[in-house]
């Protein structure tokens, strides 16, 4: 802890937005990839590579993909998954995330294969 009784990460966030490299140094000091970090690109998809070859920033470039209604309700039909989260939108409204969201489920496979 430093003299404040703060923990040097939580310092270093209060510069953050003057600083353009401080999420990569951030990243570095507590392990963990941080939005505006330096990314790691490579043609060997992550999922291709073992545990140990794996590094904090390592990233894929892929299309941009927008998902839509129809998406979700395609999949939940496909998956029989017709929880009130992907469909319920008065319900999903009282939820933490405030609306409907994706199956984690469909996000993986378009994440892993560019589609479902």
């Amino acid at each position: 802890m430093t003299k404040r009784g703060r923990w040097p990460h939580a310092v270093a966030a209060a510069w953050w937005p003057r600083c353009s490299r401080a999420p990569t140094r951030l990243a570095a000091i507590t392990g963990e990839h941080l939005r505006g970090a330096k990314l790691r690109e490579s043609d060997i998809h992550p999922f291709r590579r073992t545990f140990e070859e794996l590094q904090i920033g390592d990233s894929l470039p892929t299309h941009r993909r927008t998902v839509t209604a129809a998406d979700i309700v395609a999949f939940g039909g496909m998956a029989g998954d017709y929880f009130y989260m992907h469909f319920g939108k008065i319900a999903a409204k009282e939820s933490a995330f405030g609306k409907r969201i994706a199956h984690g489920y469909f996000v993986l496979s378009v994440a892993t294969l560019g589609r479902y």
